[in-house]
């Protein structure tokens, strides 16, 4: 997960991993990156990987989740809200289940969406010129299997991706309000031992 406004100056990002561990997400690493470049990322990891070795830790994590699939699923849910506001039914959606029906697409698997899509929605949708008019749109655009945006690009939202969510961003909501103002100037005397110090405060 990443942060940008309270980075010290002169690097771009605050990079953290944070791991899954009894059933609690715990940060692991903190990186401060100078760059959003492949090769730093590269880097970094590299780093970490000889860390590992380093204390004969063998890291080969299970799976792994990174900002840019939330991203996407935020984009999507986005794109389709904004469409329901364009076509007038913001109301429909405040007062009718359906419309919030078609956002659990994104919690099902890949191969599923167009199933449940057909058998399951559309055939519960209300007679409506507007809504035939939505669904036109996502069975375009997201749902066939050539669309622009294929479910195996943003389908399989799960629960454990949300929570990670929630934790990381919960993580970094905290640290931020440990500054008074963003971009913390490390050069400073102490201000690197402070911003290592409030890390840990964090942490544990």
């Amino acid at each position: 997960h990443i942060t940008f406004s309270y980075c010290p100056i002169f690097f771009l990002q605050l990079f953290t991993l944070h791991g899954f561990i009894n059933n609690h997400y715990v940060p692991l690493v903190f990186c401060l990156l100078p760059d959003k470049k492949q090769e730093t990322y590269f880097k970094v990891l590299s780093v970490i990987t000889t860390k590992c070795n380093e204390y004969d830790l063998i890291l080969i994590p299970k799976s792994i989740v990174i900002d840019f699939e939330i991203a996407i699923h935020n984009a999507v849910k986005l794109s389709w809200y904004r469409k329901i506001q364009e076509l007038g039914l913001i109301d429909d959606y405040k007062k009718n289940n359906w419309l919030k029906h078609t956002f659990g697409l994104m919690y099902l698997n890949p191969e599923d969406v167009s199933d449940c899509f057909v058998f399951d929605l559309i055939s519960d949708m209300p007679d409506n010129h507007q809504y035939t008019q939505y669904t036109d749109y996502l069975l375009e655009t997201y749902i066939h299997e050539n669309s622009k945006f294929p479910p195996k690009i943003w389908a399989c939202m799960t629960e454990s991706l949300c929570l990670t969510t929630n934790n990381c961003e919960s993580f970094h909501s905290h640290f931020n309000q440990q500054f008074y103002k963003s971009h913390p100037n490390i050069s400073e005397d102490n201000t690197l031992t402070t911003y290592e110090r409030k890390l840990k405060k964090i942490s544990y």
